[in-house]
């Protein structure tokens, strides 16, 4: 008979059943345990998450490329470093001669407002360069290891330096008259030059800078200085060779300026660079960025090249500009010129206006010396009224100006007051004027007239009607059969160029106004414009010839201190738009002054 019963094997050992306290001690100690890899796992967690938040979250994007902070902050360490590296090298050019107090002054103004700037500076920067990089990368632009090394050496060197003379016209104000002076004045200086007079010679003549005194002698400047305030002249300066003149160039102040290389002092290794390199950041991160730097510079120079090179679209342009604001026609009265020599009490305009108004420390209308000024201007008005002749009788007025006005600053220029609105004088003065345009004629004399400041002995110089006058009578002009553009710009254009017939020269397509380009483009040759409006008044365009053509000398350097922008601006703007590009606004809420 079989049993079911299996034996039990030998040496099999008993579980004892755990008792209730060992089972509370287990479960105690497996808590325990438990919550200890919770804590250290929250502890990994928040120091992982803290470090990314601190270092490697994202806090800008560039089409899906992430900036972090670790990146901003060696853009801003490096940022820092060059500009307290330049802070240096300006003090020691003011040192050693090469700069001006004044030169030097601007710069370190300059470089202060910088310093300030850094952390927002940095941010961009950092967007530019990546979307710099990736248009240079779908372009097929790429730098080798060599590049880079020679970025790093160009970086760790003090930068050329060039001594330069200048040649400056300035119109003396906003008038047609003072731009056309200055555009002729410009013109002439270039002429001299062009026939062999020397440069220092030319300055004295014509600069109005206050260099001209030197012949012209400006100073030593880098390609990065900003004392000059004109990009393309700077260009000019640095594309030239020693000894060489620069074109004549027009500056955003509408100032012409010939510049003469008069030395050069080439770039030289700084022996501190390295040391003070590590001090300020990782030689990774500063490779890392000076790579970056490469990659945009040869986008850079890639576009500026293709935008100078060959034979370009353009146009050969005439125009005549009527200057003034069209969104103030409501109120426009016209514009008066005139000429002023001013007789104060005590010879004190600031007083006298003090005491006309009632405040302490002035001069009150009942003080004997307004009876004087009163006298005084009485006598000048009868000695310029009896002259005669209309020339003489302003070269007198001008002298006069000169030597008696209480008004300083028109008085060195004659008494000359340019051209003004209604508005822009106290009311007696103006109404003096402006209310018997019909009558008064070119060097009529106007007064004794008593303001606040004195009495005012006048010369009428002028009459601008409002610009909507100004605009009908140029289309009606423009309108007749026989209607010569030259001819009517010189009569009537506020430009400089009216006194050439309104000629603008050869233009590339990128060269004319956004706003007016299209209206240009469309014209065939021979044909005239409507009147275009813009910022600054009504501009009509003549086309008189298109080609493509070569750039000229003045024309390569404007195109290539603009041509980057006008490529690379249209399309960050694009890609900004699209959402591309995004910022995260808040790390500016935080201490960013050391750009972490």
């Amino acid at each position: 008979m079989t049993s079911d019963t299996k034996p039990k094997a030998r040496g099999t050992a008993h579980k004892r059943p755990l008792d209730p306290e060992e089972r509370f001690q287990r479960r105690v100690t497996l808590g325990f345990i438990a919550l200890t890899l919770i804590i250290i796992a929250v502890v990994v967690i928040g120091v992982g998450y803290g470090y990314w938040d601190q270092h490697l979250k994202p806090i800008a994007s560039v089409d899906g490329a992430g900036i972090s902070q670790d990146q901003w902050s060696d853009r801003a360490r490096l940022e820092s470093f060059r500009l307290d590296r330049k802070d240096r090298r300006v003090t020691q050019a003011i040192t050693s001669g090469e700069l001006t107090a004044e030169q030097g002054a601007t710069l370190r103004s300059d470089i202060t407002t910088a310093q300030g700037q850094v952390p927002q500076h940095a941010i961009e920067s950092l967007i530019d360069l990546t979307f710099q990089g990736q248009l240079a990368k779908a372009a097929g632009l790429t730098v080798s290891d060599g590049d880079v090394d020679a970025a790093v050496a160009a970086d760790a060197s003090v930068p050329e330096r060039r001594d330069v003379s200048l040649i400056t016209v300035t119109p003396r104000d906003d008038t047609a008259a003072a731009r056309q002076a200055a555009l002729v004045a410009a013109n002439d200086a270039a002429a001299a030059l062009a026939a062999g007079t020397p440069f220092g010679d030319v300055a004295k003549q014509y600069s109005t800078a206050p260099s001209a005194a030197q012949g012209g002698a400006y100073g030593s400047i880098a390609a990065d200085d900003t004392t000059l305030d004109n990009d393309a002249l700077v260009g000019a300066i640095f594309a030239a060779g020693e000894g060489e003149t620069t074109p004549l160039l027009t500056g955003t102040d509408g100032s012409y300026s010939i510049a003469r290389v008069d030395s050069v002092t080439p770039a030289t290794p700084d022996p501190t660079f390295e040391e003070d390199l590590r001090k300020a950041m990782s030689p990774d991160a500063y490779r890392s960025n000076i790579r970056m730097e490469a990659v945009a510079a040869a986008l850079k120079s890639s576009i500026v090249t293709n935008a100078v090179a060959g034979d370009k679209p353009q146009v050969h342009l005439a125009e005549i500009w009527l200057s003034g604001d069209p969104s103030s026609a409501d109120s426009d009265t016209g514009k008066v010129r005139a000429r002023h020599i001013l007789y104060s009490p005590d010879d004190d305009p600031a007083k006298a206006r003090s005491g006309s108004t009632g405040q302490s420390g002035g001069i009150p209308p009942t003080d004997p010396s307004w009876t004087v000024a009163q006298a005084e201007a009485g006598l000048a008005f009868q000695e310029l009224d009896g002259i005669t002749d209309v020339d003489a009788r302003r070269a007198a007025f001008e002298a006069m100006a000169r030597a008696h006005s209480d008004d300083t600053g028109s008085g060195a220029n004659g008494g000359d007051l340019g051209y003004f609105a209604q508005g822009d004088m106290v009311t007696e003065f103006a109404d003096a004027l402006f209310d018997h345009t019909d009558t008064l004629k070119p060097g009529d004399i106007v007064g004794p007239v008593k303001t606040d400041f004195g009495y005012h002995v006048i010369m009428f110089e002028d009459y601008q009607p409002p610009l909507a006058d100004r605009l009908k009578a140029l289309t009606d002009a423009l309108a007749k059969p026989d209607a010569d553009f030259a001819a009517i710009a010189r009569s009537m254009s506020d430009g400089a160029e009216a006194p050439s017939g309104g000629d603008l020269g050869w233009r590339t397509h990128e060269q004319l106004p956004a706003d007016a380009s299209a209206d240009i483009l469309a014209l065939a040759p021979g044909a005239i414009s409507t009147p275009v409006e813009l910022g600054d008044g009504y501009h009509v365009y003549q086309l008189i010839d298109q080609t493509d053509r070569p750039l000229d000398p003045a024309q390569v350097a404007d195109v290539s201190a603009t041509a980057f922008s006008d490529w690379y601006d249209p399309q960050k703007s694009a890609a900004e738009d699209d959402g591309k590009i995004t910022r995260d606004d808040s790390i500016f809420n935080t201490d960013t002054s050391t750009g972490g």
